[in-house]
């Protein structure tokens, strides 16, 4: 017989108790859906029952209420699903689709809004913003002409790109911040892998 080996049939990665002490000092940090820093608990992107590993990619904190909502699809569960995945890494959403492909993130974890009807996502247009009267364009990004941009104005600005690139607009500045630094930090070639 050929072909694809079965996931389901993968053995499932379990963390010693000192592997995932690392796991969670290294994912320590603000609620992935809301930003709170109350009662963070550890979300297995890929359930465990689904042979979801512990591992630092497939590991994102969420507060406890965020984290309860999505377990049990309270109502707002949607939204959750949303923020965590306009929040995964680089590394995170490449392990998702390793692990489970791109079906298992379009379902469990939603792009955009979805239909209250029929439960499938629904299409977002972008609005196009006019150049403002007076200003010079420097890769899409106007700065009123005259004034120079002091340095934490050009960061602000050259931030904005970089999120507007991403397509990473409403996320969190330290999770934007994580994605532009793996970036620059990894070889084109690492990226395309």
């Amino acid at each position: 017989m050929s072909g694809a080996p079965d996931v389901k049939d993968a053995g499932r990665l379990v963390a010693d108790r000192d592997d995932w002490t690392r796991i969670v000092a290294e994912k320590h940090g603000p609620c992935r859906s809301c930003q709170s820093t109350d009662r963070i608990e550890f979300h297995h992107v890929v359930p465990r029952s689904l042979r979801g590993d512990d591992l630092p990619a497939n590991v994102v904190p969420l507060c406890q209420d965020c984290h309860g909502a999505w377990e049990r699809k309270t109502p707002g569960w949607e939204e959750i699903a949303h923020a965590i995945r306009a929040s995964l890494t680089p590394l995170e959403r490449q392990y998702v689709v390793a692990k489970k492909g791109k079906r298992f993130l379009d379902r469990y974890y939603a792009e955009g809004a979805l239909c209250p009807k029929c439960r499938r996502q629904a299409s977002i247009t972008a609005e196009a913003k006019p150049k403002p009267e007076g200003a010079a364009s420097i890769e899409g990004v106007y700065i009123p002409l005259g004034e120079r941009p002091k340095g934490g104005e050009a960061f602000a600005t050259m931030l904005a790109l970089a999120r507007r690139e991403l397509g990473r607009d409403g996320d969190s500045l330290y999770y934007v911040l994580v994605e532009i630094l793996h970036f620059f930090l990894t070889t084109p070639k690492e990226r395309a892998a």
